[in-house]
C-alpha cells in the first residue's frame, strides 16, 4: 500500500512540475509592438488585411501571381510580422500568416492545409512559397520535405531544416543575421549539406533573431546594428 501511495504521489509531483514548467514557457511569450503594427494597419495602402481564426491574409491591390505561407517563430505574437510582409503585399505578393496553438509551429505542422485551396483560388497564384522565422521555418522545412511538388520554394528566416530537402527541386533562401545569438550556428552550419546545392544562403551585416519580427528584443538574442 505504501508503494502505491508513493507511486501516487510520484505522479502528482511529476504532474505539477511538467505543468509549471509549461506554464513558464508559455508565459514568455512575445507579443507584437501594437503601435507599429496599429501605424501599418492604419496606412495599409496595397492591400487588404482580414484574420480569422486560422490566418491573417494580407491580399494585394495587384496581385502578381505570388503566395507566401508563413509560419511564426514560437512563442511570438503572428501580428509581430505583419510590417515585414505588408511592404511585400504593397508589391503585389498574396501573404498568409499562419496561427499556431499555444504559438507553436510544432503542434501545427500542416497549418498550410487549409491556406493552400484558398491561397490557389484568391489571385490564382501560380507561384506559392513556404516561409517560416526560427522555429516556423524549421516546421515549414519538415512540411516541404513531405510535399516538394506544392511549392516553388521555402524562404528560411533564422532557422535551419532538419529534413533533407536537397533533392526537392525547390528553390531555397536562408537568411539569417550575423549578430543572431538565438539561432544555433553549430546545427545551422551541420544541417546545410540537407539545402539544395543552388540555395542562396544571405546574411544580414548586424541582423539578429528578433528583428525579422516587431515584438522587441528577444532574450538572449544579440544586438542588431
Amino acid at each position: 500500500m505504501k508503494k502505491r501511495v508513493k507511486i501516487f504521489l510520484g505522479i502528482i509531483v511529476a504532474f505539477i512540475v511538467i505543468f509549471i514548467s509549461g506554464f513558464v514557457f508559455l508565459s514568455q511569450y512575445s507579443p507584437a509592438t501594437e503601435s507599429e503594427i496599429n501605424f501599418v494597419l492604419n496606412n495599409a495602402d496595397g492591400f487588404l488585411y482580414e484574420e480569422n481564426k486560422s490566418y491573417i491574409s494580407l491580399s494585394p491591390s495587384e496581385p502578381l501571381g505570388i503566395g507566401i505561407i508563413f509560419y511564426p517563430g514560437g512563442n511570438v505574437d503572428e501580428k509581430a510580422y505583419i510590417p515585414m510582409f505588408a511592404e511585400l503585399a504593397k508589391e503585389g505578393i498574396d501573404i498568409y500568416i499562419i496561427k499556431m496553438p499555444f504559438r507553436l509551429a510544432v503542434f501545427n505542422i500542416n497549418g498550410a492545409d487549409e491556406v493552400l485551396p484558398v491561397i490557389k483560388s484568391s489571385q490564382q497564384n501560380d507561384k506559392i512559397y513556404l516561409s517560416g522565422h526560427s522555429l516556423g521555418g524549421a516546421m515549414i522545412s519538415v512540411y516541404a520535405s513531405r510535399n516538394p511538388g506544392l511549392f516553388e520554394g521555402i524562404i528560411l528566416m533564422g532557422a535551419y531544416t532538419t529534413s533533407d530537402i536537397s533533392q526537392s527541386g525547390l528553390k531555397v533562401l536562408s537568411i539569417s543575421g550575423t549578430n543572431d545569438l538565438v539561432l544555433n550556428r553549430e546545427n545551422f552550419e551541420k544541417y546545410m549539406d540537407n539545402l539544395p546545392s543552388d540555395a542562396v544562403v544571405l546574411e544580414i551585416e548586424g541582423g539578429n533573431h528578433a528583428y525579422f519580427g516587431n515584438y522587441g528584443e528577444q532574450k538572449g538574442d544579440g544586438v542588431a546594428t
